[in-house]
């Protein structure tokens, strides 16, 4: 596809594949509303097929994460495919290919080592033809590819070539004839031992076009490529021949680059010691890595796999319990009947965790009915969205006005804060799973506040909690709408999300408040808290302390990087030698 006109031509040619070779049609189709996707006519096949299109905000790649990412790291791999190889940029289509052709079928960590045309045959979901890994071979590889009939026995039978990718929906192998810029297909091909140390990159001006590409189909009776074996390469007659360049008009800069070598057979060493040490003294074993030791304060479970636990089944179910009356308590939704009109009605799924204490000993089992916001429609089910989020340069800010004027700090954690927004649209979602109620299990709810999962559930508690604490004489910031503060400036109240950080001149003053909006909104504080907005909090009786360390060392944790050597400030070495030693040294986590 060499424009994105064409994109929606093989989006049907895509879209027809599934359908013929499945049995089932694509329930959504995403996009970010380009010009490709965007025509009547695409649009209008599409919704005679009953695929429904989501359209992200234009220039949003985030809205779209799981495609930005897996196109990343298509590209990364393309670009280190052209590094090794020095094939010349134009066949860049075939490096594409070539890279996502790694990506299936090689075996990958997350997966259990498995590749994801594995895990797609075993469920018969697969629609790409299964390859061979030893079949593959490394892009841009010198390979002997047999291209004339054998008319003499001294005759060369084959040609050096270098290898591309595999020709879709075929066995036979793209490769590149360097001395005339074609393209051949064959099965008869062999792996070189040789080494190519001197390879032509042209310009894009020479580089020869894809109309002018000669491409030669070549059958052979071998299903496979014929094996080499290391003795065949050494007496073998087919002369290998270094690579001649593209003819060009304007002088070329040689590159000098190591390629993948043929390594034909692996020999173990023998296990034979000549010592005098006796063989039954020695013990044979492997190095094995050990991983980090790791603590998982919680762990997910799945909805089948907890009903399916005869242990556990009976706290999953008290915890789903309490879940679903915490949503009846609050009126979230109505019951009503399934609407005629065609509206949308999104679903939803249990979302089950066990929470443990540093023993790792469970202390609770913890339900969320979670709905389907991404299929949300914009403009239909919901109008804006975004979260209160607080500034860290508020925060400090109050934790300076806390020491110099000895105030009171306290947090707070709001449960359940989501679900005490009301709903800005009319929103359907099915019933709770395991809680449909007797002869209407068809009929759905029409949300009155907002379930966790919607888009709107953010923006909706932040207008609900704006209005309790203007109850309490609580006014937004102008310069920090996460920041409310009193008419007398005596409580001072920082919100991000739903934890708050409190601050005020008299204890008595604080906890009347606690007790008053506990009464409203159900919520857990604690005194001089150690840990907000990812700071690590060490309080003194003349100064409070900061330090980011704990939130640093998990963000190194899965990079394997624990063990880095630190330094004291995120600056240039050369900088900490231009401050006068005899100055004492500043504490940057220290507001007195």
């Amino acid at each position: 596809m060499c424009k994105k006109g064409k994109a929606e031509k093989h989006l049907e040619s895509y879209l027809g594949e599934i359908k013929n070779k499945l049995g089932i049609i694509p329930a959504f189709f995403h996009s970010d509303q380009g010009g490709e996707f965007s025509s009547t006519v695409f649009t209008n096949k599409l919704k005679s097929q009953g695929i429904c299109t989501e359209k992200g905000p234009p220039n949003s790649p985030e809205t779209n994460g799981v495609a930005e990412i897996f196109n990343q790291s298509l590209l990364t791999k393309v670009r280190c495919l052209f590094s090794q190889s020095n094939i010349p940029i134009s066949y860049w289509d075939d490096a594409v290919n070539h890279a996502s052709l790694l990506l299936n079928h090689l075996p990958q960590k997350f997966i259990n080592m498995k590749s994801p045309m594995e895990i797609l045959s075993i469920n018969g979901i697969n629609i790409e033809p299964t390859i061979r890994l030893e079949r593959i071979i490394p892009f841009g590889m010198k390979v002997i590819v047999k291209t004339i009939a054998n008319t003499s026995k001294l005759q060369e039978t084959g040609e050096s070539m270098r290898a591309l990718t595999f020709e879709k929906y075929s066995d036979g192998f793209r490769v590149l004839d360097p001395k005339t810029g074609c393209i051949r297909i064959s099965r008869d091909y062999a792996t070189s031992s040789n080494e190519i140390t001197t390879v032509v990159r042209q310009s894009e001006a020479q580089l020869p076009k894809a109309v002018n590409l000669n491409i030669i189909l070549k059958t052979s009776k071998n299903k496979y490529p014929p094996s080499v074996s290391e003795e065949h390469l050494q007496n073998s007659i087919v002369k290998q021949e270094q690579i001649e360049p593209i003819p060009a008009s304007v002088n070329q800069e040689l590159v000098t680059n190591k390629h993948y070598q043929y390594v034909p057979y692996y020999k173990e060493p023998e296990k034979h010691i000549s010592s005098s040490v006796s063989p039954d003294n020695i013990i044979e074993g492997k190095q094995i890595r050990k991983n980090p030791d790791k603590l998982f304060l919680t762990d997910l479970v799945p909805y089948t796999q907890a009903m399916k636990d005869p242990i556990e089944k009976d706290k999953w179910k008290e915890a789903m319990d309490q879940e679903f009356n915490l949503l009846m308590c609050h009126n979230t939704g109505i019951l009503v009947p399934h609407p005629k009109n065609g509206e949308k009605v999104i679903g939803g799924m249990w979302c089950l965790n066990k929470k443990r204490n540093e023993f790792v000993e469970v202390y609770r089992y913890k339900a969320r009915w979670v709905v389907f916001g991404n299929h949300q429609e914009h403009m239909l089910h919901f109008f804006d969205t975004w979260s209160s989020v607080g500034k860290n340069k508020t925060f400090k800010a109050m934790l300076s006005l806390l020491i110099n004027h000895n105030m009171y700090a306290y947090q707070f954690d709001i449960e359940t804060a989501f679900i005490h927004g009301t709903m800005d649209s009319i929103v359907y979602v099915k019933q709770v799973k395991g809680y449909e109620q007797l002869n209407r299990e068809n009929w759905v709810w029409r949300l009155n506040k907002s379930l966790y999962g919607t888009q709107q559930a953010p923006i909706m508690w932040k207008e609900k909690l704006t209005e309790v604490l203007s109850q309490f004489g609580f006014a937004s910031s102008s310069s920090d709408e996460s920041l409310f503060i009193t008419s007398n400036a005596t409580l001072m109240l920082h919100i991000h999300v739903d934890d708050g950080f409190l601050i005020g001149k008299l204890e008595q003053e604080v906890m009347t408040f606690l007790t008053s909006l506990n009464k409203k909104l159900k919520l857990k504080f604690k005194k001089n808290p150690t840990q907000h907005l990812g700071y690590t909090i060490m309080w003194n009786k003349l100064k409070v302390q900061l330090s980011q360390t704990d939130l640093i060392l998990k963000l190194l944790d899965p990079k394997h990087m624990k063990e880095c050597k630190p330094v004291k400030t995120p600056c240039n070495g050369n900088f900490l030698q231009e401050i006068d030693s005899t100055k004492e040294p500043i504490k940057i986590t220290e507001y007195h």
